[in-house]
This record gives C-alpha cells, sequence and structure tokens, in this order.
C-alpha cells in the first residue's frame, strides 16, 4: 500500500483492513514512504513485517513508520494518540502495530499479555546503556524510537524460551547452513 490513491485509503478504512508495512525493504528498494498517519487516521490498522531480509529488525521496522512521516512531514509526533493524561505519544501507537495489529490480522490470540493469549512475549535489558535514565513515563518511547535490537535478550514462543541471553538454540547450526547455502549461491 506504498503507492495507494486518497480514495484507496479511505476504501481501505472503510474496510477495516490491515496493512502489513515493510519500510526498511521500501527505503532498500527506493519504492517510498507509507502513509501511515494518513491510513490510521482512515481507520486502517497497520502491522510491521519484514520481507526482503536485507534488514530484519521490527523495533526498526516499527520506528520507521513514524521517522518517515516525520520527513514527509516536517514534524515530530505524527503518529502521536492522546492519552489519558492528555499527552500526545508515539510509543503506544507503534508497539500497537508491532504487537497487536499483526495478531489480529492472522487471527491469532497474541499480542497481548492476558489469559487465553500465546504466551509470545521478549525481556528487554532494562541497563542497556541505550535505556539510560529510563522511567515509566519514557520507557516505551525509547524502546520504539532509539534502542537497538540488542536491548531484547529473551524471546519466548507460545511460552517456549526460543531465545536466551541473546542466542538462539540453533544459531549455530542455523548460520552452518546460511553459510553452505550462500558459498553455493556465489560460485
Amino acid at each position: 500500500a506504498t503507492h495507494i490513491s486518497d480514495a484507496e485509503v479511505l476504501m481501505l478504512g472503510r474496510a477495516s483492513a490491515t496493512v502489513c508495512a515493510c519500510p526498511t525493504t521500501e527505503r532498500d528498494l527506493g519504492d517510498g514512504i507509507l502513509r501511515a498517519a494518513d491510513m490510521l487516521g482512515a481507520g486502517v490498522d497497520i502491522a510491521i513485517g519484514s520481507d526482503s531480509q536485507t534488514v530484519i529488525d521490527p523495533l526498526e521496522e516499527v520506528r520507521c513508520l513514524e521517522y518517515h512521516e516525520r520527513l514527509r512531514r516536517g514534524r515530530r509526533l505524527v503518529l502521536a494518540a492522546t492519552t489519558d493524561t492528555g499527552t500526545e505519544e508515539v510509543a503506544g501507537v507503534l508497539l500497537e502495530c508491532a504487537t497487536a495489529t499483526g495478531a489480529r490480522a492472522l487471527g491469532l490470540p497474541a499480542g497481548r499479555i492476558a489469559e487465553g493469549a500465546l504466551a509470545d512475549f521478549v525481556a528487554i535489558d532494562l541497563g542497556h546503556r541505550s535505556l539510560a535514565g529510563w522511567d515509566d513515563t519514557c520507557l516505551a518511547a525509547l524502546i520504539t524510537l532509539s534502542a537497538p535490537t540488542e536491548i531484547v535478550t529473551d524471546v519466548w514462543v507460545n511460552g517456549v524460551r526460543q531465545v536466551q541471553d541473546g542466542r538462539h538454540a540453533l544459531e549455530e547450526e542455523a548460520a552452518r547452513d546460511f553459510d553452505k547455502v550462500a558459498r553455493g549461491i556465489f560460485r
């Protein structure tokens, strides 16, 4: 949905559609910038994905939604929503795009920590230098707008820890297999 008209944005909103955005792919291809603010304003849900594999970083994908809109509009907090306290914050919108929206689009009971939901979640290193000085008022913003993926230390999928201390159990095997395939391609 990178190259769509105003009418198509409205049509997607009326259909309660979800767009899976891959902004780092669009950036790599030079394809364009998703009209995230227009879509969210029209009621289109946005989830994030990765399809060209040049960058596989969910935090970068989600922050690009906001950063690309900042470049387009020449201001900050473009995708921000008004909180219960009356402040404008973008982190909640971005976290929703990174979690619950994709789960809903796939029909999965995930993207939230709740009874009956899949236990898919990550652990964050709160002592990581990129989160220095965090408190409850800014942690989500630091994670979504500036932190590198190295802040994620552990990953659980359906309640099973797949990554521990930054390492996947199959990491070495996968690296060997990848090297073998790459050598075959480039010979």
